[in-house]
């Protein structure tokens, strides 16, 4: 039982971990890849973090206004050539679900 535990904290903890490997790789992704969206109005409400899931991974979540904005988002971040996988938490909200009087950043470009 005890050699199960360690054979378990040494996989999990272990540097030769993929996830934490790819995790680290994301973060070290991220920079590049702000610097890049913060030229766009567009992307300045995203979030991208390191993720567990697919096995590490890097993760964007924000809300977008249009789904060319998504396409455009997906296409600047495959330019970027990522190291890991990415995942897209960015559902896309049409027009009749803003509140009245707000303006996205797309309108405001």
């Amino acid at each position: 039982m005890f050699g199960i535990a360690v054979v378990l904290f040494i996989r999990h903890f272990s540097p030769l971990n993929p996830q934490l490997q790819n995790m680290a790789a994301a973060e070290r992704h991220i920079p590049i890849l702000q610097a890049v969206l913060e030229r766009d109005s567009r992307f300045t409400n995203l979030a991208l973090r390191p993720y567990t899931g697919h096995d590490g991974s890097l993760k964007i979540s924000g809300e977008l206004y249009a789904d060319a904005d998504l396409q455009d988002l997906k296409k600047i971040v495959e330019a970027s050539k990522p190291p890991v996988a990415v995942v897209y938490a960015v559902p896309v909200f049409p027009p009749e679900f803003r509140q009245p009087g707000t303006t996205t950043n797309s309108e405001s470009k």
